[in-house]
């Protein structure tokens, strides 16, 4: 995903592999949510925060959508995404923060994972209802809170919380998008909660693949020493490598918006 505010996580090679991982066991919640709380077939639909295609591939193929354009400012990300793309699908260049958004207005704008990297999400979502045909959907797909009984998994996320913090931004933006009401000229059609338990072993796979990337930041750099982010990767490394050990718990909060005005 790209942003005016820096995505955390990169756009390296290790990012790309953690967003297919992402992809892979995410697929499930965000296709019931496509399924069941979006209307099908929109004759255009824009994917904020593309990263390398698979999420906009997903909008395509659930949503039956006419066209559908992922928007990111990674051309990393983009010439990934481009190599993939399937009839009726197409990659944009372009900042999501910045409006108007290419190919609006649009009757569908899908967000995943996308908030936590976006200082106050509230004024974001009310832009981006602006965006929308009238009748037409903005769906975000967040996360609410995580469980987890490893310690080195918490140790990791409280990092990652406190990282985001000095950022303007927040972890868990579902939330915060549940307090939401469409705005003036928009109302809140659905929200819901769904839990998705990933196995330890995963989890600890994608946090190793963050860490790389946002180890290296300045204020982490200060706040911790290079020993304990050392000690911290060897540990999710274990995990990665150690089955049996209790799943990891996300509660997604799945909301979606229509403009009435």
């Amino acid at each position: 995903m790209g942003s005016s505010s820096e995505y955390v996580f990169g756009d390296t090679d290790a990012a790309a592999r953690r967003l297919d991982l992402v992809a892979e066991y995410w697929a499930s919640p965000s296709t019931e949510f496509l399924r069941e709380d979006v209307p099908s077939e929109p004759r255009s639909a824009l994917d904020l925060g593309c990263g390398p295609g698979h999420t906009t591939r997903l909008v395509a193929a659930v949503t039956g959508a006419t066209r559908t354009v992922g928007l990111d400012t990674s051309e990393a990300f983009l010439a990934r995404a481009r190599s993939r793309a399937p009839a009726g699908v197409e990659f944009v260049h372009h900042d999501v923060m910045e409006l108007p958004l290419p190919s609006t207005p649009a009757d569908l704008l899908y967000g995943r994972l996308l908030l936590s990297h976006i200082p106050r999400p509230d004024r974001v979502v009310r832009a981006w209802m602006s965006q929308l045909a009238p009748g037409g959907v903005l769906a975000l797909d967040e996360v609410a809170w995580i469980s987890t009984s490893e310690p080195a998994l918490s140790r990791y996320l409280e990092m990652l919380e406190d990282l985001l913090a000095v950022r303007g931004s927040a972890l868990a933006a579902g939330p915060i998008i549940d307090d939401l009401d469409g705005g003036t000229d928009g109302r809140k059609r659905s929200s819901a909660e769904r839990i998705h338990p990933v196995s330890a072993g995963v989890a600890a796979e994608l946090f190793t693949l963050n860490l790389l990337t946002w180890r290296e930041e300045p204020y982490v750099r200060d706040a911790h020493s290079q020993a304990e982010l050392d000690d911290l990767d060897a540990e999710l490394r274990e995990i990665t490598r150690r089955p049996g050990r209790a799943p990891v718990t996300w509660g997604m909060r799945q909301v979606t918006f229509e403009r009435t005005g």
